[in-house]
């Protein structure tokens, strides 16, 4: 993606050679399979997230190559079957926390990609490290509870 109107990047350009549109369904686990994601111009930002940061960790933790393309709307997606649906359901979540909170069925399903953790409301900034500059609840630049 371009940061400031400069020249574009390969993102911006649209999809890579050979990749279209939706599935591409193959036969073999190992075999490399493309997706692609329609997004909105407040999901590329939130996707792509500060100088490219989200969507890298997305790529890293799901295993996929991801490509975002501001001019399309759309992320692109390849590898792996599993690859692939880790990063959607990865890029699912990220929009997700954009307009609230994110619910994850971990009693239905047999994950084994994530860790659930339950945190109280009031530790979530301290988790989160939203304005916290000390963690020390006396401290005056800890936050109050509403």
């Amino acid at each position: 993606m371009s940061a400031g109107g400069g020249e574009p990047s390969p993102g911006d350009l649209g999809p890579p050679p050979g990749m279209g549109m939706g599935m591409n369904t193959s036969s073999g686990p190992g075999d490399l399979i493309k997706d692609t994601v329609d997004l909105t111009h407040e999901d590329c930002a939130f996707v792509c997230g500060r100088s490219g940061s989200t969507k890298q960790k997305l790529a890293r933790v799901s295993g996929a190559s991801l490509d975002l393309s501001q001019r399309d709307l759309k992320i692109y997606i390849e590898g792996t079957r599993e690859q692939v649906d880790k990063a959607r359901d990865y890029v699912g979540f990220v929009l997700a926390q954009r307009v609230g909170d994110v619910d994850i069925d971990t009693e239905n399903t047999t994950r084994t990609d994530l860790s659930v953790v339950v945190v109280p409301e009031e530790c979530v900034a301290y988790i989160m490290g939203k304005g916290v500059r000390d963690s020390s609840p006396s401290s005056p630049s800890s936050p109050s509870s509403p």
